[in-house]
């Protein structure tokens, strides 16, 4: 995680990359959807982080371009994660997932 500082607070911008990389070596497509699961809620928690952009962290173009980025991130991630479960039968135990896209 990387802690950006700035007056009035900390920011955190959490890495969702490296639990998609670590689903390179997935031991079985479970195991595979369940790093990519953890990759999407890092993606989701860093959409939280983003909606405080108020704080003037980040100005309304640099947000606009996050929020855009972190959005097609997400889709890709529950398109990823959809595939995999229905390739490989497991249930999908998210009704709502992709809802939101």
């Amino acid at each position: 995680m990387t802690n950006y500082r700035r007056e009035g607070g900390p920011l955190h911008i959490k890495s969702y990359s490296a639990n998609v990389h670590e689903s390179e070596f997935a031991q079985s497509p479970s195991d595979f959807s369940s790093k990519l699961h953890i990759a999407l809620k890092e993606a989701n928690e860093t959409m939280n982080w983003l909606n405080l952009h108020d704080t003037g962290f980040l100005d309304d173009n640099g947000f606009n371009s996050l929020t855009y980025d972190c959005n097609e991130v997400i889709a890709m991630l529950v398109s990823s994660i959809k595939t995999i479960k229905k390739n490989n039968n497991i249930p999908l135990l998210y009704e709502t997932l992709g809802k939101r896209l």
